[in-house]
């Protein structure tokens, strides 16, 4: 028990941290982002029909999760510089 206290002090909050902050920042892209983007693709394609309007905001979102991923290999990165022994979470 005294291992693993001593170990929740030097590194685990560190990435318990970098955990909350990968979460919040996935669930803002999966969640909020595809709203805005098809809120603003209505807007900015007034007049068209409603299926290139969809398959425009489905595309957009692709693209914009697609990024995500890119952005989100250097937090898996840090984690695994911290404690490799972490990035067991992170194996695909």
């Amino acid at each position: 028990m005294e291992v693993f206290v001593s170990w929740l002090n030097e590194t685990g909050w560190k990435i318990f941290l970098i955990l909350a902050i990968n979460a919040s920042v996935y669930l803002a892209i999966t969640r909020i982002v595809p709203v805005a983007i098809k809120k603003s693709t209505k807007t900015q394609m007034k007049g068209r029909l409603k299926v290139k309007i969809e398959k425009r905001a489905d595309t957009l979102g692709r693209i914009v999760k697609g990024n995500a991923i890119v952005v989100g290999e250097p937090l898996k990165r840090s984690i695994d510089k911290l404690d490799p022994q972490f990035s067991i979470l992170y194996t695909t």
